[in-house]
């Protein structure tokens, strides 16, 4: 058995983008420039042909290129194309205004290079999809062959043919609840034969997988365990369709090995692994950054905090984080040392509602914690719980270990994904929503739209809100 094709697709693909890419930025220099030996002398050619190169692959994860690529029709094929593209000039753009690297010339160049690398792609992805179903239609591709049963024969068909892209081409089905072949294709794959016939069928025949699709009960029948066996000889790959329970709450499920067992695993949602990782460098970049600042604030927040409050310089509070992981967050102090202690006695002013707790005009908050938290200041020490991998510069909210005791099962949900220092709900005027649940269905939009381009938005945001004092006290 073959192991999954997607990623040598995956892999052509990002390599023939940057081909065409760099090809463009070429032909869009010596177009600027009235020639090759022009073009060569006038830009430092290897180090921006290493960051067009870059910026390819870059640009390639953010538009996501290699998304549904064979079953996307042909303007789905165009915006893909255009995203892609953009970026690109983004990233190039970037880089030529950060350094000053020609800058006056590189300009036209970048305006030329995007009608050219637009149009070498999109006729390039278009011919890459022809062969692929070429391919998948020709004898060299690989056949497959349905067995199922009259209830689950159409919807089988239906499904396997709209969602197969170019992988399987589907040659035939046969019945195995004792109908006679229909004289009538099935969506237009020929109907060959019952039970009885398909050993001889696939030994007579090229088929390199056989799909099972039929009912849970008949799985277990003597029948067909007996022509499972006859089958597993014959040396032709055995699918067998998972009859899963119908899980409303989680929109992704995939087959995985533990230990010896095969095994069904769902999930609210499956991230790209690639995303994770540039996620998690993004994390560390960050952090890095971040904590320098906060070094360097915290070097005159100091003596004001504590002369004003004696007592610790942080605040320091248990929440919780991914899945229920217990961790030590870390703000600069702007309460009095016994604001836990007082809470109690406020609780009647709580303008909340549901499980957060906040007062207007909180009677335990310092002076010099009024200005750091309406500053958003107090909150610097975060970027240490970043590094540590405790939090995410965007993320969900991280509740307290008392806030997450109340949660009911569906709320815990949010917990999923690693809580961040900024998020959809601190950017949207955090102190103007006062409903818990408003809230909760801001973080679980986060954790459903996530992307790399999301958290740009949102930081982007913050900064914005930040630099105009909106949504903190």
């Amino acid at each position: 058995m073959y192991k999954d094709q997607h990623w040598w697709v995956r892999l052509t693909l990002i390599l023939w983008d940057c081909f065409v890419t760099v090809a463009a930025f070429v032909l869009a220099g010596v177009w600027r420039f009235d020639g090759l030996s022009r073009f060569l002398q006038a830009t430092n050619t290897w180090e921006l042909l290493f960051v067009t190169v870059l910026s390819s692959i870059v640009a390639f994860m953010f538009a996501r290129m290699y998304e549904h690529f064979v079953t996307r029709g042909y303007l789905r094929e165009l915006v893909y194309v255009i995203n892609y593209t953009f970026w690109v000039l983004f990233l190039l753009s970037l880089y030529v205004f950060s350094t000053k690297n020609n800058m006056s010339l590189s300009r036209l160049t970048l305006l030329y290079f995007v009608p050219m690398a637009a149009l070498g792609m999109y006729a390039s992805h278009c011919f890459i999809k022809k062969c692929l179903r070429l391919h998948a239609s020709s004898n060299r591709g690989w056949k497959m062959l349905l067995l199922t049963d009259a209830a689950n024969a159409e919807v089988t068909c239906r499904n396997v043919l709209s969602n197969n892209g170019w992988k399987n081409k589907l040659i035939g089905v046969f019945m195995l609840d004792g109908q006679e072949a229909g004289e009538q294709a099935l969506c237009g794959i020929p109907q060959i034969g019952r039970e009885m016939d398909v050993i001889q069928f696939v030994t007579r025949n090229p088929v390199d997988e056989v799909l099972f699709s039929v009912s849970e009960y008949r799985y277990h029948t003597e029948t067909t365990q007996a022509l499972l066996a006859e089958l597993a000889k014959t040396g032709a790959v055995i699918s067998i369709r998972m009859q899963l329970p119908d899980l409303e709450d989680f929109t992704t499920s995939r087959i995985e090995q533990v230990g010896s067992f095969a095994v069904a695993s769902f999930a609210e949602r499956e991230y790209d692994y690639v995303s994770i990782i540039l996620k998690r460098l993004m994390d560390i970049a960050g952090g890095a950054v971040g904590l320098v600042i906060t070094l360097a604030v915290g070097l005159f927040l100091a003596p004001a905090i504590l002369l004003e409050s004696p007592g610790p310089l942080l605040f320091r509070q248990k929440r919780v984080g991914r899945n229920g992981r217990i961790f030590t967050m870390y703000k600069f102090r702007s309460m009095y040392r016994d604001a836990e202690a007082r809470k109690r006695e406020l609780l009647e002013r709580n303008k909340m509602k549901g499980l957060l707790f906040k007062i207007d005009d909180d009677p335990r908050i310092t002076r010099v914690g009024k200005f750091i938290r309406r500053t958003s200041l107090d909150e610097l020490p975060q970027f240490l719980n970043i590094l540590l991998g405790h939090m995410s510069l965007v993320g969900t909210r991280p509740p307290t270990l008392d806030e997450y005791e109340h949660y009911n099962n569906w709320q815990k949900k949010r917990l999923c994904f690693r809580p961040g220092l900024t998020g959809i709900w601190q950017t949207s005027g955090r102190n103007d929503i006062t409903d818990f649940e408003q809230v909760m269905n801001m973080d679980l939009q986060y954790i459903r739209e996530w992307s790399i381009l999301l958290d740009v938005k949102l930081l982007a945001k913050t900064v914005k809100v930040v630099l105009l004092g909106r949504g903190a006290e």
